[in-house]
């Protein structure tokens, strides 16, 4: 077999945790680095509504009940840092984006129950949330607009947001514009020494280590994680309002135990997502996105349902994805089981741009020093070792 070239770090994917980790990797001064994959506009990462997040998606209460209150309390502060990470690298870049809070909208008392208890179990964890009024007392503020289907608000705090997906791949397109781009990689040939990749254009390039962090192409390049990755379909809709109170542009919510989703995105704006239990399966295994009217009709409708300021929504492009989760609903970050030379970026749980950037630093430090001490041992896929289909 001929090696047509050969580099220390080769990282595959064009999306945000690809391209982060090159550039986290290239200021920790490694030389002999490389990009592989398709163009941007290919990513994942460009499908993206934009919507930035600190903690989780999932309330604390539901990852505490599945994974102890140690690991959710970690992953929250995770999470957390991802955002700060990834706003302080926005501001410094000049990429447009904005910031605000994280808001749950409660629609049912069992969901404020939970928000009650989620509430008391973080701030006794040292983070930040609270339960607040559903009417306030600025005439013209996002929760004065809230609809009767709104029974209370939990507030995670001022780590909401918005970005511009685009905006922020060319930036760190930018950033990264010194490395070798190489083909598209279509198999990763591992047999316990350096890896060889095996390009599309036909080509094979060895590396040290190789990073995968091509989000929807891993269950193919590493067939030993297949079984824990779950694909699933889900759609945003981007819309225009004829007014939108003073105090919202920026806010992240979610409603409805998390099964519907937005951010205000700018004077007016709206990008609106989620209802995939109207889908087959929720979504679930999907292999091709779809938008799909029903879907459609009933986001506009619970938006309704949800502020006053809705009526007159205009749709003004709709938007499919394809997106990939781990079955035990926690990120894969860190090593792959059986190669410490394969490393891995995938299953982020709803919150793709915020925790693929901060993934890529925790990789990169990995690559550099050998240890990543912002990174939960527990997210390295070792834990789903005994899923190896071989």
């Amino acid at each position: 077999m001929r090696i047509e070239r050969s580099f220390d770090v080769v990282v595959i994917g064009t999306g945000i945790s690809g391209l982060a980790t090159a550039y986290h990797l290239q200021r920790l001064g490694i030389q002999r680095l490389a990009i592989a994959g398709p163009n941007l506009e290919a990513s994942a990462t460009s499908r993206s509504a934009g919507l930035i997040s600190g903690g989780q998606v999932d309330n604390f209460t539901r990852i505490a009940q599945a994974h102890t209150a140690e690991r959710a309390t970690a992953l929250w502060r995770f999470g957390d840092a991802a955002f700060d990470a990834l706003v302080a690298y926005l501001q410094r870049g000049g990429v447009k984006h904005l910031k605000n809070r994280r808001l749950r909208l409660l629609t049912s008392p069992s969901e404020q129950r939970e928000a009650a208890l989620a509430v008391a179990q973080m701030t006794a964890n040292g983070l930040s949330a609270q339960l607040i009024a559903t009417k306030s007392t600025d005439p013209d503020g996002l929760l004065e607009s809230l609809q009767s289907r709104i029974l209370g608000v939990q507030s995670d705090g001022g780590r909401g947001g918005w970005v511009d997906p685009k905006a922020l791949l060319n930036k760190l397109q930018s950033d990264t514009a010194t490395l070798p781009r190489l083909n598209v990689v279509q198999a990763i040939d591992d047999a316990g020494g350096a890896p060889l990749l095996r390009l599309m254009d036909g080509s094979t390039i060895s590396c040290e280590i190789v990073v995968a962090a091509a989000h929807l192409q891993i269950r193919s390049l590493l067939p030993d994680l297949a079984p824990a990755l779950v694909s699933f379909a889900d759609q945003w809709l981007h819309l225009s309002l004829k007014h939108l109170p003073k105090d919202a542009l920026g806010t992240a919510f979610s409603a409805n135990n998390t099964h519907e989703w937005g951010v205000f995105s700018s004077p007016n704006r709206l990008r609106l997502g989620g209802a995939r239990y109207l889908r087959p399966m929720a979504g679930i295994e999907a292999t091709t996105p779809s938008v799909e009217p029903k879907v459609t009709a009933q986001l506009l409708a619970t938006l309704g349902e949800m502020f006053s300021f809705a009526e007159g929504a205009k749709i003004l492009t709709s938007h499919a994805s394809l997106d990939i989760n781990p079955c035990d609903e926690l990120p894969l970050i860190g090593p792959s089981f059986g190669s410490s030379r394969i490393l891995v970026a995938t299953g982020f749980m709803g919150t793709g741009l915020t925790t693929g950037f901060w993934a890529g630093k925790c990789l990169a430090d990995l690559v550099a020093y050998g240890k990543a001490p912002d990174l939960p041992r527990f997210l390295w896929p070792e834990r789903l070792r005994t899923l190896s289909s071989s």
